[in-house]
């Protein structure tokens, strides 16, 4: 079971962190705890920046504000998608490192086949 502190971490992120360390452990692979730890804190900048861009925007649309309130929504948009592209980025690298732990398991699973069929040869004579 986990922590209250554990679950908060697992919550605070969109990311399957349990799935990455399960899939990493039955990969036989070491889990590579710099570069999750790395797409994790991205994905919670990712989020928390949206929330704030969001937050500022609605409080924007909702004043009386009359200086240059068309350039600052103007600005906040473009921010938004600068922000949403460290989520593009987070899940690029997801992907790369699951082809990544894919192909281990597929050599893995090759190699484990040919010694099967080298066994059942050795065996036969």
């Amino acid at each position: 079971p986990l922590t209250p502190t554990e679950q908060g971490f697992i919550n605070s992120t969109s990311l399957p962190v349990l799935k990455f360390i399960q899939v990493s452990l039955e990969s036989g692979n070491s889990l590579n705890t710099q570069n999750y730890a790395e797409l994790v804190a991205e994905d919670i900048l990712q989020h928390y920046l949206s929330g704030i861009i969001t937050l500022i925007q609605g409080s924007l649309a909702n004043s009386q504000f009359t200086g240059s309130k068309k350039e600052t929504l103007n600005n906040l948009a473009i921010a938004e998608r600068q922000v949403q592209q460290i989520n593009s980025n987070v899940y690029r690298k997801i992907q790369a490192q699951t082809a990544l732990i894919n192909q281990s398991m597929q050599f893995q699973k090759m190699v484990m086949g040919s010694l099967s069929s080298q066994l059942k040869d050795n065996l036969k004579t």
